[in-house]
């Protein structure tokens, strides 16, 4: 979305998922705005593929079948209690090919997908809660 660089996780081995980390410092909340966590994403097509995003306790994950060509932006707020206290941040691509019991990975692959992540910031947001 912005600068030269991004995230890119590809997803691209059956029941192999693969990630990135970080820790976000929780701002302090303004009087009408909380702590958020703001990134942008795209997403290409692929069957059986989650991406998800996770901060501390709150996870959101995406699937999808369509690609998203363009860059969305999501916002996950964070806690306004914790000002200051690290939280982990994660992104993750997985591909979910099991066989019909659900316990044994496919040895085939069909297609492969990519989650594309950038400009990760923390702030504060209207919409998140300040207490």
């Amino acid at each position: 979305k912005s600068g030269t660089r991004y995230l890119s996780l590809a997803a691209n081995r059956a029941c192999a998922p693969v990630s990135a980390s970080t820790v976000a410092t929780v701002p302090p909340a303004q009087p009408a705005a909380g702590p958020v966590l703001r990134f942008h994403y795209r997403l290409t097509a692929a069957a059986n593929v989650t991406y998800s995003a996770s901060v501390g306790s709150v996870y959101r994950t995406y699937t999808v079948n369509t690609p998203a060509n363009t860059w969305v932006e999501e916002k996950v707020c964070l806690p306004p209690d914790r000002p200051g206290q690290p939280l982990p941040v994660r992104f993750e691509a997985r591909h979910n090919q099991f066989t019909g019991s659900g316990l044994t990975c496919y040895a085939s692959f069909v297609s492969s997908g990519t989650y594309f992540i950038d400009d990760v910031t923390v702030g504060t947001d209207p919409s998140c809660p300040a207490q």
